[in-house]
């Protein structure tokens, strides 16, 4: 009776064995890998894993170097004392980072907070976050402060001072959520040229 069943079902039977095959492997590929990185404490270093907050990696452009898109990178906000971690980078992600995300650590008192006062581009324009990748989220982090150097008017924004998030016109689908933008001339910026 059992043969009779396998050799009238057999096809089925494979069918649904590939199918969750590919299933389990679509849904384990979409899950990426968290990654911390925190100014906070005296042991963080690049040379880190960054796998936990006893071992994040100290700065955002090494750990946008590492991470790939789908992973989650979480900025630690303060240390046990209260300071707040400020990070004074510009942080390009870029394409082939899609899918990637990048929060504050909802466990800190304090927001992490983005400032950059260099310049990118235009000599004249600060941008914090520069999107080029698509589907990225960026959620519970503090970005201002920015520093025109030049203090000249940049074109075609007509004034000085820095942008926030620019996200360029090849991405989309982004999520921007419980941001606080501060002392900024521009918030997110689309680029739609």
């Amino acid at each position: 009776m059992f043969h009779y069943f396998l050799r009238y079902n057999m096809q089925r039977i494979v069918r649904f064995f590939v199918l969750l095959s590919v299933m389990l492997a679509t849904s384990m590929a979409s899950y990426g890998t968290t990654y911390y990185v925190s100014q906070v404490d005296a042991n963080n270093d690049d040379t880190n894993d960054g796998l936990s907050e006893t071992t994040a990696w100290e700065t955002l452009s090494h750990a946008l170097g590492v991470v790939q898109g789908g992973d989650v990178l979480i900025l630690v906000g303060d240390d046990d004392g209260g300071t707040q971690a400020v990070w004074n980078e510009h942080v390009i992600v870029s394409v082939g980072k899609n899918g990637l995300t990048i929060k504050g650590d909802p466990t800190s008192t304090n927001r992490p907070k983005i400032e950059y006062n260099g310049t990118i581009f235009d000599p004249k324009v600060c941008i914090a976050f520069d999107v080029r990748a698509d589907n990225f989220t960026l959620q519970g982090v503090e970005i201002g402060d920015f520093i025109d150097l030049n203090n000249d008017v940049v074109p075609p924004f007509n004034s000085d001072g820095g942008i926030a998030v620019l996200v360029q016109n090849t991405s989309s689908g982004h999520v921007f959520d419980d941001i606080v933008i501060d002392n900024c001339n521009w918030g997110i910026y689309l680029d739609l040229a």
